[in-house]
């Protein structure tokens, strides 16, 4: 867990020491609640994306990239068995025949974490690799994917592996930061660490309209409205539970990202 949280603070500390560099993130999106769950991290910078994938933990389960149904050649990632990630790809002969791996499997596993009946995994991956891999583009707003994981306590494949767990969903990309420093440094935060409420400062009469506030995992928590842009802006956050967090303060032009903990 402590390495997956490194790797969602990592993203983060990139926007806020990088000028202009931008991460797309689809947020965690649930497949089948309480069973899978997924997240793509698009970094601009390095050209890498970063896969959180959630399903059981003592049975296979998988997405496919840019597909909609199982068709012949889908490019796809499996837990195929409780330490190994395989980058696969759906075969020619039909839908319900058995994945094939790749020559060289381009993901690489840095985080494998049971918790209860979930197994929650973090990958990451070039944006371009071999020919039979997909090939992700920052400039993308989209991704349709489809998932399934087995119908039966195990990591082998049959013909009716999924049964009726399986599905196709459409997963879309936020801009997550686009870090300009001159705006940054106008801004300050204070106190911070503070107990929920922080002083939002402004040195000159730069305009503040929305302060979008994230957790560790890059979801969003909150949007507030700056309706009076005055030189100290006050905003409460107490009834947020203790941790790191970021917030992202734009205008129409501008954005960075700030990061803050709460006592």
């Amino acid at each position: 867990m402590e390495k997956q949280l490194f790797q969602c603070v990592f993203a983060f500390l990139l926007i806020c020491n990088a000028s202009y560099s931008q991460i797309k993130s689809s947020g965690t999106v649930i497949l089948d609640p309480g069973v899978m769950s997924v997240k793509f991290d698009l970094n601009q910078a390095t050209s890498i994306v970063t896969l959180t994938l959630t399903g059981p933990s003592n049975k296979w389960f998988a997405i496919g990239f840019n597909a909609d149904e199982m068709d012949p050649n889908t490019d796809m990632v499996s837990m195929k068995s409780s330490t190994v990630l395989g980058d696969e790809r759906l075969v020619v002969g039909g839908h319900h025949d058995d994945p094939v791996a790749d020559a060289v499997n381009n993901w690489t596993l840095t985080s494998n974490i049971v918790t209860g009946s979930t197994r929650t995994i973090v990958a990451t991956r070039a944006f371009v690799a071999e020919n039979t891999d997909y090939t992700f583009a920052y400039s993308r707003n989209s991704l349709k994917i489809i998932w399934a994981y087995a119908k039966k306590t195990t990591y082998g494949y049959d013909n009716k592996h999924h049964g009726d767990n399986y599905d196709f969903k459409l997963i879309n990309f936020t801009t997550l930061g686009e870090e300009n420093y001159n705006y940054s440094n106008e801004i300050n935060i204070f106190p911070n660490p503070s107990d929920g409420i922080f002083n939002i400062s402004k040195k000159t009469e730069v305009n503040i309209d929305t302060i979008r506030v994230f957790d560790i995992n890059a979801k969003l928590i909150r949007t507030i409205s700056l309706k009076n842009n005055h030189f100290t802006n006050a905003i409460n956050l107490e009834d947020l539970t203790s941790g790191k967090y970021f917030l992202e303060l734009s205008n129409d032009s501008e954005k960075t990202v700030k990061t803050v903990i709460i006592n």
